[in-house]
């Protein structure tokens, strides 16, 4: 199987920081990314270590979010640079990979 490189590309936040919703749509829009994932927490905390979670006792409503993509490196960095000059986004991090290549009998 053929494949070419990638970078994933992995943002943290939380709910009530960072809207998921306009990072999608940039992503989507503007940066034209082929696919992109938004995947909610139930629990988790970050450098502060406060602990954001759905337990009934914290009634919290600010849950970690992740946001994950991945595309030519390129078009990885170029996204990633975008959304830092429009959002507060301090946590992403990036890895090289390796995706298939649909290849047409």
């Amino acid at each position: 199987m053929k494949s070419k490189p990638v970078t994933v590309v992995r943002i943290y936040a939380l709910e009530g920081k960072a809207n998921s919703g306009e990072i999608v749509d940039m992503l989507r829009n503007e940066q034209a990314i082929s696919g992109v994932s938004v995947f909610r927490a139930i629990e988790g905390y970050g450098e502060d270590r406060e602990m954001h979670t759905t337990s009934l006792l914290a009634l919290s409503v600010d849950l970690p979010v992740v946001v994950e993509f991945y595309d030519e490196p390129e078009k990885a960095e170029n996204a990633i640079i975008a959304l830092r000059s429009r959002f507060d986004l301090p946590h992403i991090v990036t890895w090289p990979a390796a995706a298939p290549i649909s290849v047409d009998s």
